[in-house]
């Protein structure tokens, strides 16, 4: 029993030991195709458990780590790609944040960000199947500070045809809203006519839904296909194919 109590405590100590060779590493997980965009054309491939994404948004985060006595860094890179079969304008919004211990950043087609903030992509180029990187790195946890999280919320994510396309925005049931761009705001309500408006796909259009009174605004419904494209009171959005479109 004690040469067993011996040999068992002997094994512990020689892992421990190897264990205290292994310097800090970094966390991975397996890359996988993520979907739930509304615009299928834009391919996105990363860690899933790591994002969550709407119809034309996305979140992701990670964290340091701590395992036995040892601290872990965490990355993630998540790729945008066009698969639009042509070259097209990529756009979004995103912000940072996070704790941006020493080593912490995310870093957007290539620029670092290490402070919590908002910013955009406007218009980039994208050849037909290139990509655009972001990456997300986490510091390893310590005591003085705890988990290093570092996030990020990307919306208004839209992939468009450098072409002319007309968008006609549809009269609501109900209610009224406005479309903005550029210096132009039009206001289109319950009872009159559709509006056409005919621009670049890169031109991007605000638009805000206001229901009328006892009403609740459920979502922007493209007329064309049949089917909402989005949720928000408030979308900003491209497009580069014909589109009849309305909020209901």
């Amino acid at each position: 029993m004690k040469n067993f109590l011996k040999r068992s405590l002997s094994l512990l100590l020689t892992v421990l030991m190897i264990y205290s060779l292994v310097p800090a590493m970094a966390v991975t997980a397996e890359a996988a195709t993520i979907t739930g965009l509304s615009d299928t054309t834009i391919g996105l491939n990363g860690t899933t458990s790591r994002w969550t994404v709407g119809s034309n948004s996305l979140t992701g985060s990670v964290t340091g780590s701590k395992f036995l006595s040892y601290y872990l860094d965490a990355s993630e890179t998540l790729t945008i790609k066009n698969n639009k079969g042509a070259t097209a304008l990529l756009s979004f919004d995103f912000s940072v944040s996070g704790n941006f211990a020493v080593g912490s950043s995310v870093t957007v087609n290539g620029t670092e960000y290490t402070a919590a903030g908002s910013h955009s992509i406007n218009n980039l180029e994208l050849a037909n199947g290139g990509t655009v990187t972001i990456k997300l790195s986490a510091d390893r946890c310590n005591a003085s500070n705890g988990a290093n999280t570092v996030n990020i919320s990307i919306t208004n994510i839209s992939l468009v045809l450098d072409t002319r396309v007309t968008a006609t925005f549809v009269a609501p049931d109900y209610g009224s809203y406005t479309v903005s761009y550029g210096d132009i705001t039009e206001t289109i309500s319950a009872g009159t006519a559709a509006k056409e408006i005919v621009n670049q796909s890169n031109v991007q259009y605000t638009l805000t839904a206001i229901p009328g009174n006892g009403y609740k605004f459920v979502g922007w419904y493209n007329v064309t296909d049949g089917k909402y494209i989005n949720f928000d009171t408030v979308y900003k959005v491209g497009f580069d194919t014909e589109i009849e479109l309305k909020p209901i």
